[in-house]
Parts: structure tokens; sequence; C-alpha cells
């Protein structure tokens, strides 16, 4: 009866992480089985407190800080002004229930199976990546139905004659999940489903088509390589050798073989990477654009510079370009403390999955060391990327990242990964 019902909130707890990152939506009136279950799985976290004494106490503390804060917050507006509109603020907080369903109903032997799941979530949405590219601009799926179309604001565009470029919100855990499988194809061994994972993640990277998250995955790529380069030395060498050979080989083809299509990409990334050059040399383009938002956003954040203004003040919606430059969009929704509290939340995973890692390091705690690695890659991601608190599939990949870390390191026996 007991393993039937962690079997069955095992699968809650899946269906929820789906929904959070983005994997689907739910329209009206699904919606509200979703807030059902939240609300259920919340109250199953209250009855099952037990566990929180085991979990690491600093990261609980400093999220469960940032979530109450946060609460706070959005219960605290203009907007709520019956049952329904305070169902719907709520909801912008079920990222940071996602973290206690992760870290306090998830048994630690069903870890690797949960990171299967989030492998396969991403899966699906590469394919879906893939064919909204190959469709084109128009979307895919009628919007405000159960899926996104990939296409925001001020981003649609051809990559080539034939691929749109596509940035569905799957993407930023497709980004941890893809520092996941490089590091434990370095760590581990090289098994098939983690290469083939690795490469399909690469895919939606590059049709996201965002300078940031290339550069973002990039350093976090070379940060992992010297995390565990001790540990490794000889199978980074290799890696860097064949992916040095292959950089060569591509730009070889992009250079002086004519395939169809290849032409234009091969142009659109050299404009791509020359409008980078000329924005920062300039201070114009997608920089001169970030530029003048954090000018605006300085003249909302003087509102209320200690709590933040209303997450429904009308600027916030009338300038999307807002939630761009993540740093001041934490800062003018929650003011000078609720950036302090994300701060704090930070350096605290930060110092205590470096320790882990160490502690994992001089183990051999395979799993240990991934997580570790794990919590670290999705804040320096995040960090270069500027997203934080702007979009609710954001903050969920932070609750898994962080949720799988507390969970694993709690004061129970360890287990494996294969």
């Amino acid at each position: 009866m007991l393993q039937s019902l962690q079997k069955i909130v095992f699968y809650l707890v899946l269906l929820l992480t789906a929904i959070n990152i983005g994997v689907f939506f739910c329209p009206s009136p699904y919606i509200y089985l979703a807030d059902a279950l939240n609300i259920g799985l919340l109250g199953l976290c209250v009855w099952h407190n037990k566990k929180l004494g085991a979990l690491p106490g600093t990261v609980i503390q400093a999220w469960s800080i940032l979530s109450v804060y946060t609460l706070v917050l959005v219960m605290n507006t203009e907007n709520i002004v019956n049952l329904s509109s305070g169902i719907a603020a709520m909801r912008s907080m079920y990222p940071y229930f996602l973290f206690y369903f992760i870290a306090l109903l998830i048994r630690k032997e069903d870890i690797p199976r949960f990171i299967d799941y989030i492998n396969l979530f991403c899966l699906s949405g590469v394919v879906l990546a893939v064919v909204q590219s190959f469709y084109g601009q128009e979307p895919l799926f009628s919007p405000g139905g159960f899926y996104n179309t990939g296409h925001w604001a001020g981003q649609q565009m051809m990559i080539n004659g034939f691929m749109a470029r596509v940035m569905l919100p799957t993407l930023y855990t497709i980004l941890i999940m893809f520092v996941f499988s490089v590091t434990y194809l370095l760590v581990v061994r090289f098994k098939l489903k983690y290469v083939l994972l690795a490469l399909s993640f690469l895919i939606a990277i590059f049709i996201g088509y965002a300078r940031s998250q290339w550069i973002a995955t990039i350093v976090s790529m070379i940060l992992v390589m010297a995390l565990i380069f001790g540990y490794r030395q000889n199978r980074i060498i290799m890696v860097l050798s064949v992916s040095a050979l292959s950089i060569i080989t591509l730009l070889f083809i992009l250079a002086n073989i004519e395939i169809p299509g290849l032409s234009d990409l091969s142009q659109s990334l050299t404009e791509r990477v020359q409008e980078l050059t000329f924005d920062i040399q300039n201070r114009e383009g997608n920089l001169g654009s970030r530029i003048r938002t954090v000018e605006r956003s300085m003249q909302i954040f003087q509102r209320s510079p200690w709590f933040g203004v209303d997450y429904n003040f009308p600027a916030i919606y009338e300038m999307t370009e807002l939630t761009d430059v993540g740093f001041t969009y934490v800062l003018i929704t929650t003011g000078i403390i609720g950036i302090s509290l994300f701060a704090y939340l930070f350096f605290i995973a930060l110092r205590g999955a470096w320790l882990m890692y160490k502690q994992s390091f001089r183990a051999n705690d395979i799993l240990g060391l991934l997580l570790s690695i794990l919590v670290i890659g999705n804040i320096i991601l995040f960090m270069i990327t500027q997203s934080f608190n702007q979009f609710y599939f954001v903050t969920a990949t932070f609750a898994i990242s962080f949720g799988l870390y507390c969970n694993y390191f709690s004061r129970e026996k360890k287990i494996g990964i294969s």
C-alpha cells in the first residue's frame, strides 16, 4: 500500500515538473487540476515535515525565506479582489513549491529514474523545437493551448532558408541537463544514451539562437572540465582534442563546400557574431536596448526600492523587454531585500555544492559529484543568461537542481547512477 502511494506521488511530482518547466501548459479549465495537485502535495510536504531535519540546513532555510518573501509580495497586489484572482496570483508560487516536492517527496533511490524522466521531457522539447523550426515562423499550434509556439515577441527570425529561431520554455531545463549529460560522459563513461542526449540538447540550444545562452554553455563546460580535470584528466584531453578537430572540420566545410542551406547558415552565424561585437563597440542593438532597459528599470525601482513594485505594475507588462535584464528585473519586482535574498541563496548553494563536490570527489560518489556540479553549473548558466524570476519555468529549473541536491545530500544512505 505504502509503495503504491509512493509511486503515485512520484508520478504526480513528475507531472507538475513537466508543467512547471513548460513541456506543456494547462489552459482553463485544466489549470484547476494543477491547482488541486499543488495544494494536495504541499499538504503532504507539511505532513512529511520530519524529513526537513535531514536536508542540508542552509539551502532549505535560504529557499524557504525567499519563498515566504515572494509569497508575501505575490499576495500583496491590488489585483487580488476575490478567491479566483487570489488563486491566479498564487500560481506564480508553484515553481517554489516544486522544490519541496522534489526534496521531500521523491525517494532517494528514485532520483536516477527522476533524472531519466527529466531527460525525456527535455528530449520532447528538442523534438518540438526542431519541428517548429522547420515549420517556420507561423505557430505550429494555436497560441493559448497546451503547447508554446517558441516564438517570443521581437525574436521571430529565420536562421537560414528553411529553419526558424525557436526558443521554447523547456530550453532553460535543457541547458542544465546538457551540463549534466556532458558531466556524466566525462566522469562516468561514454554511454550512447548520454552522447545522444547531449547532441540533441545542443541542437535545441543552437535553434534558440541566443548568444548569451551560447556563451553560458561554453563557460559552463569550461568550468565543468576545470572541476573534474584531476578526476578524469585523460578523458578531458581527449574530448578537447575531438572538439577542436570537429570545430576545425566544421569551419572548413562552411568556408569551402557549397551545401544547400549551409551557406545561409554560415552567413547568419557570421552576422550574429558581428552584431555582438558591433553592439559592444557602439552600445547599440541588443546591448543598447539592454542599457535603455536598465535606465527604465531604475526609474521604476525608485517607486519602491526596498520591497519592489507590484508584480502587476503596468510598466512591467507594457515593457516586455524588462525581462531581458534579470538583475534589474529582480530588483524592481522584489526590491533590495529580494535581490539580497537571491544573492544569499546562490551563495549558500554554491558554497554547499562546492563542499559536497569535494566530499563526493574524495568518496568516489558519482551521483553526488554529478548533482553538485549540476547546481554549480545551473547558477553559472543563469548568471550569464540573466535568468532568475522572470518566468516560472526559469525558477522551476532552480527548483529541480536545488531540490535534487538537497534530497540526495540528506542524512540518508547514498545511491548510484547507471
